[in-house]
């Protein structure tokens, strides 16, 4: 049972969905004040003395896999396996960050049964966030996509921002929770379809 359990929470990422979601916290991070305020106040969290030894290697390790992540879309080099770790570490917490502050906000401004889903967002995060050390290579595909599938994949976060955090002014964490299911999920899908596979 456990195992089964595992296995279902246990996601699977590729090059396209965590340069995707590398993408859509950028357009955040420049667009929404918000969000940068948090950030900064994560990197005061630093200094806390008991923290400082763990947080500054998992810092580094979650810097590298952004940079990873854009780097890797644009290089045909086989990707190492500090690599494929440095970038599903990436892709855990973006997944994990954007599910948990969206629930949490979503729970204190929404009522009735939307809650139950929301709150269903909020253990799904924390689960992802869990599973960082438990995750292996064998969690990263390692396919090569074109540059017209990940055009594709760019457009569609744009237009997802676009509308999210433009013309319906949601909350930073909720257009970035939707930009990141978009990227874990639905963009191999389409990538695989267009690309034939």
């Amino acid at each position: 049972m456990n195992k089964w359990l595992l296995k279902y929470f246990r996601p699977a990422y590729d090059e396209t969905a965590t340069f995707l979601m590398a993408v859509s916290f950028v357009l955040l991070y420049v667009a929404d004040p918000e969000l940068r305020q948090g950030v900064a106040g994560t990197l005061e969290f630093t200094h806390i003395p008991k923290q400082d030894g763990f947080i500054f290697m998992f810092s580094i390790i979650l810097i590298a896999g952004f940079f990873l992540s854009i780097y890797h879309v644009f290089s045909k080099r086989n990707k190492t396996q500090p690599e494929k770790m440095a970038m599903l570490v990436f892709a855990l917490t973006m997944n994990g960050v954007a599910a948990v502050t969206s629930g949490i906000y979503l729970l204190k401004t929404e009522s009735g049964l939307l809650r139950m889903f929301t709150l269903w967002n909020v253990i799904n995060g924390v689960a992802l966030l869990y599973q960082i050390g438990l995750v292996n290579e064998d969690s990263f595909y390692d396919d090569q996509f074109n540059i017209y599938q990940i055009c594709v994949g760019l457009i569609a976060v744009g237009i997802l921002f676009y509308m999210c955090h433009i013309i319906f002014n949601l909350y930073w964490a909720v257009t970035f929770s939707i930009c990141v299911c978009y990227a874990s999920t639905i963009s191999r899908f389409v990538s695989l379809k267009i690309g034939g596979k």
